[in-house]
């Protein structure tokens, strides 16, 4: 079996996580399926383009997949989604001539409906080959896409032999979108093999509490940290670290400084992979505070190293957050967010880290998630 594999976004340098999970996830499955090939398309903003390399189309083999890349400037296209998926498409184009003269592709596997999808859609009318499609975007979450997108969207989940999204709730909205009684099949994000090793208790005075995400505001982190500081008011031995990088820095920095937060709150910004996991190991608790989470994999990477949650009921995390590894709380709440805050002080030592790893690994390491993809290629090409 030959998959196409086809990305919707890519690294940044501002959002270096972003995308990196379908990288990671191809490679799971190239342990079961006979070639993996992704198409990685960057468009991207000018001040992040490499002159050497724009418009060239880069093949590269890594960990059992072979990618092929382009980097392209967005020139603005992005804020208007019909000319974004126009060059889309182009790009895509150029890049299948050339996986097709070497690989005879069996399925696309497109992440997320656009561009990928409606890409994915487009060219099967024209080569046969069948699709399915894995849902990842907030914007579908929270159901605020325009209409054109929404047709956009109807097309795609219509047509693709198999409609997969990361959760619950984002499968819920689909549905509601689409209108469609289509089966939609959940399948989490995985999680690297990486973040299961080694777990660590640390042993400090302080109560660490540790949150991971783009400074956007979607995260809500002027939310957190309002919580947070009615927490140090009450119990001033605690610190919390935020990582990642984002256009709220500012704003975030105002209202550390505004609630006299300097000491115990820290903007760390964005961090690489084995940064984060280290970070991870030197917490005690996990906190995320967003309005919408499809599935949120620094949670669950926090989980996989044995860390209890609290997240706020954003969509995601009711699937895997219980009274066994954590809190949930209503979204956009400071006070009940700062509360369980403060019963996790009490309580955090009374979660059991192996429990918390075994229960992730089980159902979101790769060798998991991977199986059941790959279970559903075969039906697909049936």
């Amino acid at each position: 079996m030959n998959v196409l594999i086809l990305t919707s976004w890519s690294s940044r340098r501002d959002r270096p996580y972003l995308g990196v999970y379908f990288i990671e996830q191809a490679k799971a499955i190239s342990k079961y399926v006979m070639n993996i090939v992704l198409i990685d398309i960057r468009i991207i903003p000018i001040n992040e383009i490499n002159c050497k390399t724009v418009g060239r189309i880069v093949q590269r083999k890594e960990n059992g997949i072979v990618i092929y890349s382009i980097d392209f400037p967005s020139i603005g296209f992005g804020r208007i989604p019909f000319l974004y998926q126009n060059l889309y498409n182009i790009l895509f184009y150029f890049l299948y001539l050339k996986v097709k003269k070497i690989y005879k592709i069996d399925l696309v596997h497109a992440h997320s409906f656009y561009p990928a999808g409606a890409a994915a859609v487009f060219w099967s009318r024209y080569t046969g080959i069948p699709i399915i499609y894995t849902e990842h975007a907030s914007s579908v979450l929270s159901r605020s896409i325009s209409e054109k997108l929404t047709d956009r969207l109807k097309q795609v989940h219509a047509i693709s032999k198999s409609t997969l999204c990361v959760s619950k709730a984002l499968g819920q909205s689909i549905k509601y979108l689409t209108g469609s009684d289509k089966p939609i099949i959940v399948i989490s994000n995985g999680i690297d093999d990486a973040f299961f090793k080694g777990i660590t208790n640390p042993q400090f005075s302080t109560i660490n509490f540790i949150s991971v995400g783009n400074l956007v505001a979607i995260k809500r982190y002027d939310l957190l940290i309002e919580a947070f500081g009615k927490v140090v008011s009450k119990y001033p031995n605690v610190s919390l670290r935020i990582l990642g990088e984002g256009g709220e820095r500012k704003k975030l920095e105002e209202v550390i400084i505004e609630k006299k937060l300097e000491e115990y709150v820290k903007l760390m910004g964005a961090k690489t992979r084995i940064e984060v996991l280290s970070e991870l190991r030197e917490s005690d608790v996990f906190v995320l505070s967003s309005d919408y989470e499809t599935n949120n994999v620094a949670c669950l990477e926090a989980l996989a190293v044995g860390l209890p949650v609290i997240s706020t009921k954003s969509g995601g995390p009711e699937d895997y957050i219980s009274e066994s590894n954590g809190v949930l709380v209503d979204k956009g709440d400071a006070n009940e967010l700062s509360g369980a805050m403060l019963r996790m002080i009490r309580d955090y030592k009374n979660y059991s880290a192996n429990s918390i790893r075994e229960y992730t690994y089980n159902h979101y390491s790769y060798p998991a998630i991977a199986r059941q993809i790959v279970h559903i290629y075969s039906n697909a090409i049936k």
